[in-house]
C-alpha cells in the first residue's frame, strides 16, 4: 500500500498498480477543512493547496 497527498495523487497510484491506496490522513483532511471553513467565514476564496505534511 502507499499514502498519498490527495486524491488525484492516489489515483495516479491506482493506475500504476497499487491496491491498498489512502489519499490522505485525518490531520490532512481536517486541515484543510478548517482551512476552507476560516476562507469561506472571511469571504476569501478556498485555497487551493496547503501543507502536505510530507
Amino acid at each position: 500500500g502507499i499514502f498519498c497527498t490527495s486524491g488525484t495523487a492516489a489515483a495516479a497510484r491506482i493506475a500504476q498498480g497499487f491496491q491498498f491506496v489512502t489519499p490522505a490522513n485525518d490531520v490532512m483532511q481536517l486541515g484543510r477543512a478548517s482551512r476552507e471553513a476560516i476562507a469561506l467565514a472571511r469571504g476569501n476564496a478556498i485555497p487551493t493547496t496547503g501543507a502536505s505534511g510530507y
